[in-house]
C-alpha cells in the first residue's frame, strides 16, 4: 500500500519514525546543562573535602603537641620548638603558637590556610606539686 502524500509528494509527517532535529537539540541542551551542574557539584565536594581534611590535620597536630608536652614534663618548651620546626617544614603556610598562662596551663593554636584554626587547652602538672 502506498503512503499518503501531501501536495508536494512528501510523506505525511505523522508517518515518520525517529526524532526530529529540534527534539534531538533540546535533549542535547538538557544533557549539557545537567553535566554542567554535576561538574559544579563535584568541584564543591572536592573543595569541602580538602577543607575538612586540613581541619582534621590541624586538630591532630594540636593533640600531637599536647602529648609531646605530657611526655616531656621537665621541659615542655623544647617539645614546642621541635613541633613547630617539623610542622613548618612539612606544611606551607602553617602557623602554630603556644601561650603559657604560668599556672601550668597552655593554649595551643594551629592555623592552616583554608582551614581556620584549631585550639586546645592543656594543663600540665607543676613541678614539685603533689
Amino acid at each position: 500500500m502506498a503512503r499518503p502524500r501531501m501536495g508536494h509528494g512528501l510523506p505525511v509527517r505523522g508517518d515518520r519514525d525517529g526524532f526530529t532535529f529540534v527534539e534531538a537539540l533540546v535533549s542535547l541542551i538538557v544533557l549539557v546543562v545537567g553535566m554542567l551542574v554535576l561538574s559544579q557539584l563535584f568541584a564543591y565536594a572536592v573543595r569541602a573535602s580538602s577543607a575538612s581534611y586540613t581541619r582534621t590535620v590541624t586538630q591532630i597536630q594540636v593533640l600531637d603537641l599536647g602529648e609531646r608536652m605530657w611526655l616531656n614534663l621537665a621541659d615542655p618548651h623544647r617539645a614546642v620548638v621541635e613541633w613547630q620546626e617539623f610542622n613548618r617544614a612539612a606544611f606551607p603556610g602553617w602557623d602554630g603558637t603556644v601561650s603559657a598562662a604560668g599556672d601550668g596551663s597552655y593554649e595551643i593554636v594551629v592555623r592552616a590556610p583554608g582551614a581556620g584554626s584549631s585550639t586546645h587547652y592543656l594543663i600540665l602538672p607543676q613541678e614539685g606539686a603533689s
